[in-house]
């Protein structure tokens, strides 16, 4: 399987996922040609940070976000990449069920867990 992720500041969002690479691969670059579009109408910082959040969404199978250091951590092993000073989209390859923690990426290991008693989560950045 082929998710889709968008990561922001330190903010992840995943966007679903695809069987086969090709349809992840539509799905990719019809988010990027949308991205491209806004990119011309808002330069700004904060319409990138609420894209997945408040724009109409056609082009996501399921959401969720999660929590990393930074997005300039980057992903190491991604087949897709769509790569701007204030974002990352990416197309990673997944074997089961998505998970942040399964992500490899250049500096830091993310552990992230729900926490079962409140609301929030916690996250250990382990260098």
């Amino acid at each position: 399987m082929y998710a889709i992720i968008y990561e922001i500041e330190s903010t992840g969002y995943y966007l679903g996922a695809d069987t086969t690479f090709q349809n992840a691969e539509i799905r990719f670059t019809k988010i990027v040609n949308d991205l491209v579009k806004s990119i011309t109408k808002h330069e700004d910082e904060d319409f990138f940070y609420v894209y997945v959040r408040y724009k109409e969404k056609p082009f996501w199978k399921e959401y969720y976000y999660y929590t990393i250091s930074d997005h300039k951590n980057k992903i190491k092993d991604y087949k897709l990449i769509f790569q701007m000073d204030y974002f990352c989209l990416y197309v990673v390859e997944i074997k089961e069920k998505f998970s942040p923690n399964n992500l490899n990426r250049i500096q830091n290991h993310i552990f992230f867990m729900k926490n079962r008693c409140t609301e929030d989560h916690f996250v250990f950045i382990m260098n």
